[in-house]
């Protein structure tokens, strides 16, 4: 469930509440038109130290699934997520 400024997430009986700018705009959707699953990458994460290469930054991930009108679900997200982005947009002027 969402609002206009944050998304309502529900999972073994515990509430959070997260606003849509704490969202990065990467979705990952699958399924059918009918049902299927959404993955919401947000700005915060973890970073992950590795014996051997560099440490890389690993994302939280809020992930819904079974959804009815995925499609249509994920149009609404991104539209949430762009109305509340933080950055301001580039206006190419100097």
């Amino acid at each position: 469930m969402g609002t206009p400024t944050r998304l309502v997430h529900y999972q073994k009986g515990r509430i959070r509440s997260i606003d849509w700018e704490q969202f990065s705009g990467y979705i990952e959707v699958d399924g059918t038109t009918d049902r299927g699953n959404i993955s919401l990458q947000m700005r915060t994460g973890k970073i992950v130290h590795r014996s051997r290469g560099l440490d890389s930054f690993v994302p939280d991930v809020v992930y819904i699934s079974g959804i009815s009108n995925v499609f249509e679900v994920e149009r609404i997200c991104r539209r949430r997520i762009k109305e509340n982005d933080p950055t301001p947009p580039a206006t190419g002027y100097n």
